[in-house]
Parts: C-alpha cells; structure tokens; sequence
C-alpha cells in the first residue's frame, strides 16, 4: 500500500571517445536500487547493466541519439536495450 519513489538510488555513467564531431562510442554501466523505504525489509538491486554504446550527432541543430545495449548482471533478469535521445538548448 502506498510506497514512494524516494526510495530509490538511481546512477549510471558513461566513459567514450568522440571519433568526431558526429559519432561516439564507448561503454554504458547503470545501476537501479530499491533502497529500503517502507515497502522491502532491505536493500535490493533492480538491474545492474553494462554495455556499448554508439552515439549519433547533428552539432548543428544540437541533437543527439544514443543507442546502447547489453547484459544485466542481476540473476533472472536477461540483457537490455535503451535508446536515447536528446538537444542542447
């Protein structure tokens, strides 16, 4: 009944190389915690990924697009895909 998302702790980070001013790759790792809060007795992971990604960009217009695949270290859970995208304003 009635749980928060505050009890969360969400990070990821990303470490590329930028080939040029239109394409990157590099490697994506992102972490999903239940952190506790009123509903689970302890702490519990969701998902733990770790894979590539490639990066397309149009540094004219200020967008970009970041597709990103790979494997879950968590037990039972299988691999994941994630599609980004995002502008500079």
């Amino acid at each position: 009944a009635g749980g928060t998302t505050l009890s969360y702790i969400h990070y990821w980070a990303n470490l590329g190389y930028k080939v040029s001013s239109s394409f990157a790759f590099g490697a994506h790792f992102e972490h999903l915690i239940n952190s506790g809060g009123s509903n689970v007795s302890e702490a519990t992971d969701v998902y733990q990924w770790l894979g590539p990604y490639i990066q397309f960009s149009a540094p004219k217009y200020g967008i970009f697009s970041r597709l990103t695949a790979g494997g879950d270290f968590i037990e039972d859970n299988d691999s994941f895909f994630k599609v980004s995208a995002g502008f500079t304003l």
